[in-house]
C-alpha cells in the first residue's frame, strides 16, 4: 500500500499534467502486480480482498495529496 500511495504521490509531484492519469498509471501498476502475486502464491481470502480494495484507494490518495 505504501509503494502504492509513494509512486502515486512522486508522479503526480514531477509530472505537469493537471490530470490523475499518470498518478493512476501507476497505481495501476501496482495492482497488476499484486494479482499476478496473489494469483502465484496462496494467499487468504481476505488478503486478496483487502489488497484489491485498498491499493486503488492508496494510489488515489497519493496522487490527490501529491497535487496538492
Amino acid at each position: 500500500m505504501a509503494g502504492a500511495f509513494a509512486g502515486a504521490w512522486v508522479t503526480a509531484r514531477v509530472t505537469r499534467h493537471p490530470t490523475l492519469r499518470p498518478a493512476l498509471a501507476v497505481g495501476g501498476l501496482f495492482v497488476a502486480a499484486s494479482i499476478y502475486n496473489l494469483v502465484t502464491i496462496p494467499h487468504p481470502v481476505w488478503f486478496t480482498a483487502v489488497a484489491l480494495v485498498l491499493l486503488p484507494i492508496a494510489a488515489w490518495l497519493g496522487s490527490t495529496s501529491g497535487r496538492a
